[in-house]
């Protein structure tokens, strides 16, 4: 007997993305505080108070790419970094945008994380899909360090769509 795909509880799942996005923002009040404290855990000085800038972007990334070099980081240490990373992009993004939100996609696309940043004109950015394993991606602006900084331009044109297009 073959079964079919498992059914999702959608009020469950509802619930789940209501509590992560809460999780969200709290986290987003520390990030910076927590970026600085993993990276200084892992033995990288950080020189310069950090904002959310593409200075401080810039800043983040060479010190994360510099880690991922000298294998300074344990796999789940290197993850946190990157959750991090993302919550700092999404703020990124929201400041950069007019109208920009953290929110929950709810759209007809699979999607790598449900919470992310909700663009004006029902476009979703997964910032988080971007941040994981970052190291491993080819994408604009990786060798000068600036990669944080292009995709927060791009951010409209890498968007998911929350609705599909009539044809």
């Amino acid at each position: 007997m073959t079964r079919g795909p498992r059914r999702v509880n959608s009020i469950t799942d509802s619930r789940a993305h209501e509590m992560a996005l809460q999780q969200i923002d709290s986290e987003r009040a520390t990030v910076l505080s927590d970026i600085v404290f993993v990276l200084e855990s892992s033995g990288v000085s950080v020189d310069r108070a950090l904002g959310f800038d593409y200075l401080s972007a810039q800043t983040i990334e060479r010190s994360y790419r510099s880690l991922v070099r000298s294998r300074s980081l344990s796999d789940e240490d290197l993850r946190v970094l990157e959750r991090l990373i993302g919550i700092f992009l999404g703020e990124l993004i929201v400041l950069e945008n007019k109208n920009a939100a953290w929110g929950i996609y709810r759209g007809p696309y699979d999607v790598y994380s449900p919470i992310g940043i909700k663009l004006e004109g029902s476009q979703f950015v997964d910032v988080f899909l971007f941040c994981d394993d970052l190291q491993g991606k080819s994408v604009a602006g990786r060798e000068d360090c600036t990669a944080l900084e292009c995709f927060v331009r791009a951010a409209a044109e890498v968007s998911t769509p929350m609705k599909r297009s009539k044809k």
